[in-house]
């Protein structure tokens, strides 16, 4: 979930709030519950390397030195 992302990169940064925007016109209504599902990609032999956590920790490291 986005909110597992947030919490992840808070906890890199050793934060306790993430400011977060919302540009507006990127928000679409009437989507109030949405899921995913990686069975395509997996379908064609795809599977991550990293699981979101190491992902998030390299990004961070590189962008702010952490």
């Amino acid at each position: 979930t986005i909110e597992k992302v947030i919490e992840i990169i808070k906890d890199l940064l050793d934060i306790s709030e993430l400011p977060i925007k919302t540009a507006e016109d990127h928000v679409r209504g009437g989507i109030s519950y949405q899921v995913g599902s990686n069975g395509k990609i997996a379908g064609l032999g795809w599977s991550p390397r990293l699981d979101i956590g190491d992902s998030l920790e390299r990004i961070v490291r590189e962008e702010y030195g952490c």
